[in-house]
């Protein structure tokens, strides 16, 4: 038997990321279901340069608690994260040692880079979208964010979770 290709997906994403077109009542209607609290609402102007896809402004929160980690974006109607839907699954999120390494891996296994950061070589760094037909999008976030997804979300956030915060 064929051994499976190991892929940077090939571990626990660190958080589920949702899309909505109600902050708040995604938020009020997740926190019930899920029993979790909530970071406050941040508001992301779309500081980082980005190639692919609109980044737009968004509002987005964090799950505090939980086994598993939610994010949950609001985005324009222009945005990757447009939806109708009070909640949506938008993508899973994993750490990532080398974003650029890890978007050319996925990219030779056929996904497609949808959103990122790139550096001045127009290599990807920080942060990724990448799609696939048929699959989830995936986020790959820099090990770098890590802390401060942390304090977002209050310390204690396994080593073996992967993914990504939000930087764009």
């Amino acid at each position: 038997m064929d051994r499976p290709v190991v892929t940077p997906l090939h571990r626990i994403p660190y958080h589920v990321g949702l899309a909505t077109a109600d902050l708040e009542r995604a938020r009020d209607h997740l926190g019930e279901l899920f029993g979790v609290e909530w970071s406050p609402i941040r508001t992301v102007e779309g500081e980082l340069t980005t190639v692919g896809a609109y980044a737009g402004p968004t509002r987005r929160l964090h799950s505090l608690g939980g086994p598993m980690r939610m994010e949950v974006i609001e985005g324009t109607a222009e945005s990757v994260w447009a939806t109708d839907k009070v909640a949506e699954l938008h993508h899973y999120a994993y750490w990532s040692a080398d974003v650029g390494a890890d978007v050319a891996q996925l990219v030779a296994l056929g996904w497609a880079v949808e959103m990122a950061t790139v550096d001045d070589d127009g290599r990807p760094s920080v942060f990724a979208y990448l799609v696939k037909p048929g699959h989830i999008r995936v986020e790959l976030l820099d090990d770098g964010q890590r802390a401060a997804y942390e304090r977002v979300v209050g310390v204690g956030v396994p080593a073996d979770v992967s993914d990504a915060f939000d930087v764009i």
